[in-house]
């Protein structure tokens, strides 16, 4: 920021994550029951949280143009961060990440919609809470054999995962690692969750949305309110409760006119995403001609 001042250029950052995922620690009570250190982790992030709000108000000084946040859960975050500096909360506005494909050219066959259940991220503990994932599966899929998770992506705590499952015996789980066409998995599933404790806005969702997928999801900090309302156009449970999850998940299961009624809902959020709408608002930010 500092550089393109000195240099005369505009310059807008994008927040990309929820405020918290850089202020706070995601250690959980049951957490601490299995490692009795992370109680030392915790009181050393609420010692040095201070410190790190000073520096991201420092760095959302600098940015005169305004910061462009991903979704309207994250600006209003760190709005109420900073409720008495007018500055930083007339800088904060929310610009939307565009879709990466056409939506006309999604063909969705609902005859082919199999008794699947997607869960795409990073498989990682840290703000992801993937393992959250496999302990809410092993709590319903001996229930329901003919329903089948399949988990996307890889990360640190895959291998993790894995040794549960078999722990857990679960047949009806599917590792398939890092995925380049997920449509394919999207467009024959039913149901898509997510486990996170923060996203910026959570792509895989606007996805899964675009696939006619109910949702199932964390609260989390940062942009899923822009895209869920609970009980309206999806299911939202509180952070870590993975028992709360598996009894979600296990609904829209058993309910397809509950999950046919959330996926209609859902779907008129993806007007917010179209091309034309947010490279229009990125020009009129930068003052250039439409």
């Amino acid at each position: 920021m500092k550089a393109a001042k000195r240099a005369g250029v505009i310059a807008i950052p994008q927040y990309h994550g929820s405020p918290h995922a850089y202020l706070d620690k995601y250690i959980f009570f049951d957490d601490i029951i299995k490692n009795p250190f992370l109680i030392f982790k915790y009181m050393v992030g609420k010692i040095f949280r201070p410190f790190k709000l000073l520096k991201l108000k420092k760095y959302l000084m600098l940015a005169e143009y305004g910061v462009a946040c991903v979704s309207k859960g994250s600006a209003e975050e760190i709005k109420n961060l900073f409720k008495k500096s007018l500055i930083i909360r007339d800088r904060i506005f929310t610009i939307y990440n565009p879709l990466t494909f056409d939506l006309k050219e999604i063909v969705l066959d609902e005859v082919n919609k199999k008794n699947h259940i997607v869960y795409l991220s990073r498989l990682e503990k840290k703000h992801k809470n993937s393992s959250l994932v496999i302990k809410a599966w092993s709590l319903i899929a001996h229930k329901y054999p003919e329903w089948e998770l399949h988990i996307l992506g890889d990360g640190s705590i895959k291998n993790q995962m894995e040794s549960f499952a078999n722990k857990k015996n679960l047949k009806n789980v599917f590792f398939h690692g890092m995925v380049m066409g997920i449509s394919e998995y999207l467009s024959e599933s039913k149901i898509s969750i997510l486990s996170s404790n923060c996203e910026g806005l959570g792509m895989g969702i606007v996805e899964s949305i675009c696939h006619k997928n109910a949702i199932v999801s964390t609260l989390s900090n940062g942009g899923i309110v822009d895209l869920i309302k609970h009980k309206v156009s999806g299911l939202l449970v509180p952070r870590n409760d993975y028992r709360a999850f598996a009894k979600s998940i296990e609904m829209l299961m058993n309910d397809e006119k509950l999950r046919i009624k959330y996926v209609n809902a859902s779907y008129e959020v993806l007007n917010n995403f179209s091309d034309e709408s947010i490279v229009s608002e990125w020009k009129k930010r930068f003052g250039l001609s439409l």
